[in-house]
This record gives C-alpha cells, sequence and structure tokens, in this order.
C-alpha cells in the first residue's frame, strides 16, 4: 500500500474488509495521527455531477453516509468519532477516529 487516499492519507495496514466495504488504518500527515478510512463502493449512476445544483446526496443511495451523519450527531467516549466523509470517483470514504485495541467480534 502505497498510494494516498483522498490525496491526503497513508495507508498503513487493512484492518478488515466485509460485504459494506474495507476498513483501512491511515496516517494523516496534516494532523499527525492514525486515522481508520472505510472505503464503499458507490454506484456511479447515484453521484451528482459537477453541473447538477447542490451537493445533496440522498442517504438511502450513498453507502455509509447515513452512518456517517447519524455518528456525528453523538458524542460518547464508547462511540468511535466521525471527522469526515468524502466521495471520489466511484468510492465513498468514511474516515473515523481511529481507536487501538481489540475489534467488537474479539
Amino acid at each position: 500500500m502505497s498510494d494516498l487516499i483522498l490525496n491526503r492519507y497513508r495507508p498503513l495496514e487493512e484492518a478488515g474488509a466485509g460485504g459494506y466495504g474495507t476498513v483501512y488504518v491511515a496516517w494523516d500527515p496534516r494532523i499527525q495521527r492514525r486515522v481508520a478510512i472505510k472505503e464503499m463502493l458507490v454506484d456511479p449512476g447515484l453521484i451528482p455531477s459537477p453541473t447538477m445544483e447542490g451537493t445533496s446526496y440522498d442517504v438511502n443511495d450513498i453507502p455509509g453516509l447515513e452512518e456517517a451523519r447519524t455518528a456525528a450527531l453523538l458524542s460518547d467516549p464508547n462511540i468511535v468519532g466521525v471527522l469526515d466523509f468524502e466521495i471520489e470517483d466511484t468510492t465513498a470514504y468514511l474516515i473515523m477516529e481511529y481507536v487501538d485495541g481489540c475489534t467488537l467480534t474479539q
């Protein structure tokens, strides 16, 4: 892994993969910290073109967007914080706080 994610985050390792996407541990050189990035494929037909008015996405169409919006409303030490949500080409990225430790399954 050497290419940057979103021209910013340097992937360090894959943390896991599942039906909704792949999660990577990455380094944010701007803020000098590790982040977790969930990468999800998006149907190209669901992404507004630059010529369309507004940048509002339907939460039912873009994977991860509803999760990002809901988590951003919550503040609790037991919930991972959402830092950002971006779409590039046909991939959605949910950028989250990185928490070192065991997985939920463990």
